[in-house]
């Protein structure tokens, strides 16, 4: 450090979530001088409020890939499956506390890596505490609170970042600079560019830190937009007035709240009308995707008693049962109870009851036609409802679900046995799947598809990986910012 605003290094990281951790973490392992700038007060980001597991679709490489992951770029999606299962031996091989294997992740198996060995906060907790401190002990620097505001580019090559901390500002003079801060889920203005024409059908389900300053820094010297800008991975959440808490200790909240049930139920919109296939759920964000693009107004999950006494709970992992940790979630305890699913009896929250004691907007009706006319007053067409249910209910019946005009592929259980429900809410935004367009060694690119010189970027910065479909978000992150750590050491000789 020459004095109190100006630092220099090899390699500066605009971000300390996992993708800027693994960037920072793989250039300081090759010998290289590292500052990393964290505009929050701790690292983690969004990931801290996760499962905290880190897999893909699939692990037989890019064909087994593809096909589970439709829309995903040939070039970068390649890259992500070929080099998934080296990126999780390398982190490994860091020491970064966790397990390795196969992970069961909502009724599903993967390969892959829980961080700090469970998904309760704790874990997320530990694990990034160990790669800051990691980062920090291969003479790495983090800052927390320093958000990056503009590169610094001279004669056609970035050289640096400029990033305030309080009313500090502090310039980084770096050979190399990796934009890690994440997707720009948590700016209004942005989402409502290039996501949604319907701002009320839209929430972040990310930190407030999630601003797009990343994207941002790198438009503002010419890099390109990735294609894909309008898509997220997200899930439906209860719409406002539900407090669903963002800051640090609540980590549980956005989990605990988000409408996973809503793949057993059908979700309508303000004409009563089905909008898109419900049945699979979080494998993919079509329908948060859609929810997105409605008709301004609402958007509402409607389900029986049977579905909401099976299904709108949250299953809490065993592990978090025998944590003294968990002790810290007190308030919820309240909301558990014992259910029985495919022949296990669990601890299961109760997500509907916690959404409304929230503030969330909750309708109960004894009849279908009753729950109609309550809804009516909220602008939902009280006939459209009532059509959408008995045709529903009538495909259901006969087995025939896929020949409605919007099929359901799965998970379409007859909506008959009351009281009946509905919730209203919103699409939760948690990782755009837009930003700056990169090559397939996290460089950033310029208008003309030319690396910018000293550019790289890692997802969501970093965007045109995926597209709708839901090929792992974690993942991404940590690959791409593997590669960005990668390319950003080699770059300099």
């Amino acid at each position: 450090m020459t004095n109190d605003s100006t630092i220099h290094c090899d390699v500066a990281v605009a971000g300390g979530a996992l993708a800027g951790l693994s960037a920072a973490l793989f250039a300081a392992g090759q010998g290289r001088s590292v500052v990393v700038l964290e505009a929050g007060q701790r690292t983690g980001g969004t990931a801290l409020f996760s499962g905290g597991a880190i897999h893909i679709e699939g692990r037989q490489g890019w064909d087994e890939y593809q096909g589970l992951v439709p829309l995903a770029d040939p070039v970068l999606g390649k890259m992500l499956a070929e080099r998934y299962e080296e990126f999780i031996q390398w982190l490994a091989s860091t020491g970064a506390p966790g397990r390795v294997g196969e992970l069961v992740y909502r009724d599903r198996s993967f390969f892959g890596f829980q961080m700090g060995g469970t998904s309760m906060p704790v874990g997320k907790l530990k694990f990034f505490d160990y790669l800051h401190q990691r980062v920090e002990e291969l003479g790495g620097k983090v800052l927390l609170g320093a958000r990056g505001t503009r590169l610094i580019v001279e004669n056609g090559q970035v050289k640096g970042i400029v990033a305030h901390q309080g009313a500090r500002e502090i310039t980084v003079r770096a050979r190399s600079v990796v934009l890690a801060t994440g997707g720009f889920q948590a700016n209004p203005a942005l989402l409502e560019k290039f996501v949604s024409r319907a701002p009320d059908h839209v929430a972040q389900r990310a930190t407030s830190n999630a601003r797009g300053d990343g994207l941002q820094m790198a438009l503002d010297i010419g890099a390109k937009l990735s294609p894909r800008m309008e898509t997220f991975y997200g899930h439906l959440l209860p719409a406002p007035p539900c407090k669903i808490n963002w800051t640090h200790g609540y980590y549980l909240d956005p989990i605990l709240l988000s409408s996973y049930y809503a793949k057993h139920a059908i979700v309508v919109n303000i004409h009563g009308e089905r909008f898109a296939d419900e049945g699979p759920g979080e494998t993919n964000a079509v329908l948060a995707n859609e929810a997105s693009r409605q008709p301004t107004g609402g958007l509402w999950v409607i389900m029986d008693s049977t579905i909401r006494q099976n299904f709108a709970r949250y299953e809490i992992p065993r592990d978090a049962l025998k944590r003294p940790s968990s002790i810290r979630h007190i308030g919820f305890l309240k909301y558990l109870g014992l259910l029985r699913t495919d022949g296990r009896l669990v601890v299961a929250l109760d997500s509907l009851r916690l959404a409304r004691d929230r503030g969330a907007v909750v309708i109960e009706a004894n009849s279908v036609t009753e729950l109609a006319a309550r809804l009516g007053p909220h602008g939902v067409n009280d006939d459209g409802l009532q059509k959408t249910l008995a045709d529903f209910n009538a495909k259901v019946t006969h087995g025939a679900a896929m020949e409605l005009p919007i099929p359901k592929t799965k998970l379409a259980h007859k909506i008959a046995t009351p009281p009946f429900f509905a919730i209203k809410v919103v699409a939760g935004v948690s990782l755009t799947h837009g930003g700056v367009a990169i090559n397939a060694k996290a460089q950033v690119l310029d208008q003309n598809d030319a690396p910018i010189p000293g550019l790289f970027a890692a997802p969501g910065t970093a965007g045109g990986i995926h597209h709708l479909y839901y090929g792992g978000s974690h993942s991404t992150c940590g690959v791409f910012g593997m590669i960005a750590g990668e390319s950003a050491s080699a770059a300099l000789g």
